[in-house]
């Protein structure tokens, strides 16, 4: 998160010698409400939605517009990092998923620490929707979402939990003894 708090110093300065918008000092309970209105709109399935949809005052979702101003929103977007940009181009010849890697393992930690998988499991892949600019997008005609990233989980049959992930970047990144196709 300290990565993300420099970028947020260098956009504002940047922004107000623009004029562009004058943003209020970013606290820690700021972007905890950037990621709560991540997930909502994750939970109400909204992927294909604008940012201006998701804040229009005719149509869009009240829970957004009470949060904070659009312009904060797409600010804070913007300035999301997870990672040192000066090491980042050395970490991504080890590893392509090196700008999020530290948040992907502590997710997958975090759920292995949280919950005990019941006796019946399953290990599968999930195509991630995503058309974004990616390294390891796939592009799989078979997926109702054709293009996206390839997540091999492991997932408790009974309540369809996480226990385990790992991202397929491509050839060399699948765990042992696990098929790539």
């Amino acid at each position: 998160m300290q990565m993300t708090g420099s970028r947020i110093v260098m956009m504002m300065t940047m922004m107000l010698r623009k004029k562009f918008v004058h943003p209020s000092p970013v606290m820690w309970t700021l972007f905890k409400a950037l990621l709560g209105l991540y997930y909502l709109a994750g939970v109400l399935n909204m992927n294909g939605v604008t940012t201006y949809e998701l804040f229009d005052k005719d149509c869009g979702v009240a829970y957004f517009q009470a949060t904070m101003p659009q312009k904060r929103f797409t600010f804070l977007t913007n300035c999301i990092r997870f990672d040192d940009k000066g090491t980042r181009q050395e970490k991504r010849e080890r590893d392509r998923l090196a700008p999020i890697r530290e948040l992907f393992d502590k997710i997958v930690n975090t759920s292995q620490q949280l919950y005990t998988p019941s006796e019946y499991c399953t290990v599968d892949e999930q195509l991630l929707a995503f058309r974004g600019r990616c390294p390891f997008k796939m592009y799989i005609p078979s997926k109702p979402d054709k293009y996206g990233i390839k997540i091999m989980m492991m997932c408790d049959s009974k309540n369809y939990y996480m226990c385990n992930a790992e991202v397929y970047t491509g050839k060399g990144s699948t765990p042992a003894g696990v098929s790539a196709t």
